[in-house]
């Protein structure tokens, strides 16, 4: 990590209003893209889902009509950002061939890193899971074949080795699974290398887009950047309608951002990082904000 980078970054956005000035900017973009596929296929999104542009979707690669290619997932293109990027909504488990159209896109895009940002509960009694918990177990879904090769269930994130297989094919995708349930600061992003990702949340906006703007952020620290969260934050949502949903959403970039560079530099009695780490308490001990244009329910 540039640590010259890493230390103006703190110096530059250690004042609270600057950040919240920051966060009523975001708050006011609006874009004028078309969501076509979206308003095409209403039942394939959770009530209540944000739109999804047209320009960046995910499309599955299935022949038939167009309304069979529909999945609430979007690339995220990130400048200089190696890996292939993809947010997307938690499929409706009631719908068995949501769950398929899910894990085709894994394989389809070929991913290999997937963190999963939802309650255990989200997961838990559903007409169909997602995948099974247990290691050694697998489920038929659909065409797609799931197989669960290693579980680490012990902590926050849990861990899983996930094969998925189509039907007819004979090659397939070993994908990590990172469920990732509790504190958003305890759960700093861990790349794999080379890794193609996908950041799933109930609804695929906030919590996911937040998520993946510190990934881009400690991404860019990490070769030497100092990264600007505003203008990241402006590129996500610019891809994906309702990337921020709240001020406290959006001041946890800066504090996963900045617990990462602290505890790059190691001695919490180092007074910069005493300095970092009190500025870290603030923006997590924030109260949840309402956005200055109107009210938006946290995802």
């Amino acid at each position: 990590m540039g640590m010259e980078a890493a230390l103006n970054f703190f110096n530059t956005h250690n004042d609270i209003l600057k950040i919240r000035e920051e966060y009523t900017f975001l708050d006011s973009l609006t874009s004028n893209k078309s969501t076509e596929a979206f308003d095409a296929n209403k039942q394939r999104n959770r009530d209540g889902s944000p739109k999804i542009y047209d320009d960046n979707r995910v499309k599955l690669n299935r022949p038939g009509h167009d309304d069979v290619n529909y999945i609430n997932a979007s690339h995220i293109h990130m400048k200089s950002f190696k890996h292939k990027l993809i947010v997307a909504q938690l499929p409706q488990f009631e719908n068995e061939s949501f769950v398929e159209d899910f894990w085709h896109m894994i394989y389809q895009e070929q991913i290999t890193l997937v963190y999963l940002m939802v309650p255990e509960k989200a997961l838990k009694n559903t007409p169909t899971s997602l995948f099974k918990e247990d290691y050694g177990t697998y489920e038929y879904v659909g065409k797609m074949f799931i197989n669960n090769r290693r579980a680490d269930v012990a902590g926050d994130p849990k861990e899983y080795t996930i094969e998925v297989l189509l039907e007819g094919n004979s090659d397939s995708v070993m994908c990590q699974v990172h469920h990732l349930s509790g504190n958003t600061l305890n759960n700093r992003p861990k790349l794999i290398q080379n890794a193609n990702v996908c950041v799933v949340s109930v609804f695929g906006c906030g919590r996911a887009c937040t998520f993946i703007g510190a990934l881009y952020a400690i991404s860019q620290l990490n070769s030497g950047m100092e990264p600007n969260i505003c203008e990241i934050m402006a590129d996500i949502k610019q891809q994906r309608p309702s990337a921020i949903e709240s001020f406290t959403q959006y001041a946890g970039i800066y504090a996963i951002v900045l617990d990462y560079i602290s505890r790059k530099r190691g001695s919490k009695r180092d007074p910069i990082n005493k300095d970092i780490n009190r500025f870290i308490d603030e923006l997590t001990e924030l109260s949840p904000a309402v956005s200055p244009t109107k009210e938006k329910p946290l995802h």
